[in-house]
């Protein structure tokens, strides 16, 4: 690659990250309310933030609280507080971006955020893994963050939809739609997306993929 494009793209990603990071500053900005509230007033968040969505408040809007509300909610429940790279991978995901995180960067922390804040529209949300294990496990323990916050999960196994097809019992029953956060397997071929998140959210900006990656 051209020296002159290399320094153009890497100017582009510079501006891209210095605007999500005064995202993540405002995020923090509100570290110091949520850490004071009680246990009862950090769950009833959720309610407040919903309501006001409903009066016309933009998830956009919503997200420095929302994202120091499961912040703080990921500390009380699994002693994990994010770190500033992770609220950016967060907000990445959020803007229908892919995040690319190395292995024990804490992907799977990275999604709650927009996970919750997504669902807080109503309108459930998909996470999806490659593997049936993590599926099941992350539904068990992240699904402690977004239980603290009064939202339901439930995980899906391709491996027992495939088992009961291939018995001639038809598929499974569907997942329950009042599941405000769905953690399921796919099959995807090649490697590099070990997450899959998945809202029905309207398009921000000009374009938006069809999925969130993580």
């Amino acid at each position: 690659m051209p020296a002159f494009v290399d320094k153009i793209l890497r100017a582009g990603e510079g501006r891209i990250l210095r605007e999500l990071g005064k995202i993540s500053d405002s995020v923090n900005a509100q570290e110091s309310r949520f850490v004071a509230m009680s246990d009862e007033e950090l769950r009833g968040q959720t309610a407040i933030f919903q309501e006001r969505y409903s009066k016309g408040e933009t998830l956009d809007d919503l997200l420095p609280e929302a994202f120091a509300a499961v912040r703080e909610a990921a500390k009380r429940t699994l002693g994990q507080r994010h770190y500033d790279v992770q609220m950016i991978g967060g907000i990445t995901l959020h803007r229908g971006r892919i995040a690319e995180m190395r292995t024990g960067e804490g992907k799977t922390l990275v999604a709650t955020l927009p996970a919750y804040l997504n669902a807080l529209s109503g309108k459930g949300v998909h996470v999806i893994t490659v593997n049936d294990y993590l599926a099941k496990r992350d539904s068990s323990i992240m699904g402690k963050v977004y239980g603290f916050l009064g939202l339901s999960t439930g995980h899906d196994r391709l491996r027992q939809r495939r088992r009961r097809l291939s018995a001639g019992a038809g598929p499974p029953p569907a997942p329950r739609a009042s599941y405000a956060v769905h953690l399921q397997r796919v099959l995807l071929f090649g490697a590099g997306l070990s997450a899959f998140l998945h809202t029905d959210r309207p398009s921000i900006g000009n374009k938006r993929p069809p999925s969130h990656s993580v």
